[in-house]
């Protein structure tokens, strides 16, 4: 049975027309940039099948050159789409001049010096190229991402690689100066249909992608404390068991320091929830202010706050808990609208023969209520 190009082109473009619809709609309803690159990379290429396999029935300009500039539309925008999502910055003058160069040059092949196997050889360059840096922008994710997520993309990154060396490998085997695309060979045909399944799994990739990052900002805010911005208990639990077992195995020093706002209650009942509300909201911006990124902070609940000082010595511990409860002093004295506000500090180290983190934060704990039996505003070691 002989395969006919152009009709292998237009079901792909309506299967690929399905895959399109669904990210479109994922990103008119997310509107996040990378989204948006995608789904108009997604439309480009559609756009680009659709062009090539009118091939003969519309003038070269639209299923050559054209076809060529959709197509190489669609791989910047997939790249451009990768480096929003992996946070990394884009090249946006780069891309666009390299992609103005590819189009002029693929109309000089189609008009001025007319070579099939030199427009090949051009665009599959361009594709190998572009899907390699794609692979490696998404493997660089893998510490956030599992393998499972980035295993769809990264395998149709990968078949367009491949496929874009193999039709660079047949284009320098055959004598292909006559060649044209209604009239190619087998391989070539294998490797283009190869290519639009690549597309169409590139569009379940990127939503693969989107919904583990959904779920990334879901976990995040299922550990995150609404009022101060902090952990909160379940997303400490989660960092403060990380931070012990590394403790443990690397021997690398820890302390906790324990945190409650003094008088909190005389603070409800006198002023309302709303100025507790403004107290605790406060004291959050001075710990994430004045502790190191590395640094372990969250609102255990009520009025009680934790921060594990993380490869600090006692000495180093201690300087961050004078440090907070000075900068909690001098916060309230510059907003002469808020409650002065005042802390107690609790202290301790991990030791050798601890057994869990929960010991040290006992000690910490102990440490905190000799603080407040000793007349509140102060730090006290365990």
């Amino acid at each position: 049975m002989e395969l006919h190009l152009p009709s292998i082109l237009s079901q792909a473009a309506l299967a690929t027309a399905a895959v399109t619809l669904g990210v479109g709609l994922v990103a008119l309803r997310a509107r996040r940039p990378y989204l948006g690159d995608w789904a108009l990379s997604m439309c480009t290429a559609l756009v680009g099948m659709v062009l090539f396999g009118l091939r003969g029935v519309v003038p070269d300009w639209l299923s050559v050159v054209g076809a060529n500039a959709f197509f190489t539309c669609s791989l910047a925008l997939t790249l451009s789409g990768h480096l929003r999502f992996a946070g990394l910055q884009l090249w946006p003058r780069t891309m666009l001049g390299t992609g103005l160069a590819l189009i002029l040059a693929n109309a000089a092949l189609t008009y001025i010096y007319p070579s099939y196997p030199l427009r090949v050889a051009l665009f599959n360059t361009s594709l190998a190229l572009v899907s390699l840096v794609c692979c490696g922008v998404l493997w660089d994710q893998r510490q956030r991402l599992s393998l499972v997520t980035l295993a769809m993309p990264l395998v149709a990154h990968g078949l367009q690689a491949l496929v874009a060396f193999a039709r660079l490998g047949l284009t320098v085997l055959e004598d292909g100066d006559s060649q044209e695309l209604l009239s190619t060979s087998l391989p070539h045909m294998l490797a283009i249909m190869v290519n639009t399944l690549a597309v169409m799994a590139m569009g379940f990739g990127f939503m693969a992608l989107h919904s583990a990052r959904l779920m990334e900002a879901l976990e995040a805010q299922a550990a995150t404390d609404a009022l101060t911005g902090l952990l909160n208990r379940r997303g400490f639990d989660g960092a403060a068991s990380q931070e012990w077992r590394r403790h443990q195995r690397a021997g690398t020093s820890l302390a906790v320091l324990m945190i409650d706002v003094d008088h909190f209650k005389r603070l409800n009942d006198q002023q309302g929830h709303a100025a507790g509300d403004a107290a605790l909201r406060q004291l959050g911006a001075v710990v994430q202010q004045h502790i190191r990124p590395y640094d372990v902070a969250a609102r255990l609940g009520g009025e009680e706050f934790c921060v594990l000082v993380v490869d600090g010595a006692l000495p180093a511990a201690l300087q961050t808990a004078e440090r907070l409860r000075l900068a909690v002093q001098e916060a309230s004295r510059s907003e002469p609208s808020a409650a002065a506000v005042t802390i107690s500090v609790g202290v301790s180290e991990a030791l050798p023969d601890d057994p869990s983190l929960a010991a040290v934060m006992a000690r910490a704990d102990a440490a905190l209520y000799r603080a407040k039996q000793a007349g509140r505003d102060r730090v006290e070691l365990a």
